[in-house]
């Protein structure tokens, strides 16, 4: 994971691998036949089963780089809105203009799928996972306002987003919807991942608190996947504080793993890096190409066991990244290399000292 500042941060990129990987993952064994309400024997693998949630384990990882980027520097917005459109709307572009293109040829107007395209950025609406992406501009916009957030501020801001979800929830909204698609379920990833950045700074964490947060998270997890997962019924409250639940598992993996000692071989360690930084295009694109290849493993197969589906999701996401290495390569690079570096040494407000110590 490299940043218009030369920075590199080879096990972040390691993370955004396993995101990609666990929402390629979702789809393909579900377009394979494993039925949607399948619930592992094994609770981990509800992760898997439930990967969806790769998309919030992204959010809460945005939140975090940024917060390790920016950490002691000031920010020329300007610059910084410019890099994220280089860096996103090429590949963003292409592939809604794919999905356009296939939705004219299924007899769509051209006015329509304007005006849904003009309307995802907003709602959001894009098709194929680009939803998350508009998510994501969301987050920019506020970034400046909750960069540097004091410990107590952080907090209420995770409590506010779930309170208000719940008020939703009271007022009769579907809140699967809300919490799934918008920044209103992903605003407490974002903030989590700042703060985690700002609590450890990149130092250990300690195992216990680790292992703790990891078994109360993945029995929970464990618990919504046999409660119907994300296909159980809409108004289930659970969403109300299911974002806020993955916010803090996935905060705390990530800054536990970032400031670890823990180092893979250098080959296998540079494989993942590479799956990291193609991940872009393996998360946009996937969606043209899981369906045919579940389909043919399917075909010759047949319906396969959970355990199978997953080796076999597995060899199908290996068999996608000569793909996602050319989309990257010819579409994602040259952008890249125009952007300019948008934060510089200097003085601004530093989080208090009160971040330092805890679950160390």
């Amino acid at each position: 994971m490299q940043s218009s500042s030369e920075q590199y941060f080879e096990k972040l990129d390691h993370v955004r691998a396993f995101a990609a990987f666990m929402v390629f993952t979702w789809h393909f064994i579900h377009a394979g036949g494993v039925p949607v309400n399948y619930v592992p024997a094994l609770p981990l693998l509800s992760l898997l089963e439930e990967g969806h949630t790769g998309v919030s384990l992204f959010m809460t990882l945005s939140g975090y780089l940024f917060a390790k980027l920016l950490d002691g520097r000031q920010i020329d917005y300007k610059s910084f809105l410019w890099n994220r459109a280089l860096r996103l709307l090429p590949l963003l572009t292409v592939a809604l203009l794919l999905q356009a293109a296939a939705w004219i040829a299924n007899g769509s107007s051209v006015q329509a799928v304007a005006t849904q395209i003009a309307l995802g950025s907003i709602l959001p609406r894009w098709p194929n996972g680009a939803w998350s992406i508009a998510v994501e501009w969301h987050f920019y916009l506020i970034l400046p306002a909750i960069l540097f957030l004091r410990r107590l501020v952080a907090l209420i801001l995770i409590f506010t987003a779930v309170v208000l979800r719940l008020s939703l929830f009271i007022t009769g909204w579907e809140i699967h919807p809300t919490a799934y698609w918008t920044i209103i379920g992903h605003f407490d990833q974002f903030v989590a991942g700042i703060y985690v950045w700002y609590l450890f700074r990149g130092e250990r964490v300690r195992p216990l608190a680790v292992l703790a947060v990891a078994m109360a998270f993945v029995t929970f997890y464990h618990w919504f996947n046999i409660s119907g997962g994300f296909y159980g019924p809409q108004a289930s409250p659970v969403w109300i504080y299911l974002p806020a639940a993955e916010a803090a598992f996935y905060a705390v993996m990530i800054a536990a793993y970032d400031g670890s000692k823990l180092s893979l071989p250098k080959r296998l360690s540079a494989s993942i890096s590479f799956v990291g930084t193609v991940s872009y295009s393996i998360y946009l694109l996937h969606f043209w190409y899981y369906g045919p290849a579940a389909k043919m493993v399917t075909q010759y197969l047949g319906l396969l066991p959970f355990g199978l589906s997953l080796l076999c999701s597995l060899l199908a996401f290996v068999l996608f990244l000569p793909i996602a290495a050319l989309s990257y390569r010819c579409i994602e690079q040259p952008f890249l290399k125009l952007r300019t570096r948008y934060a510089r040494r200097g003085p601004h407000f530093r989080p208090e000292n009160s971040y330092t110590g805890a679950l160390r």
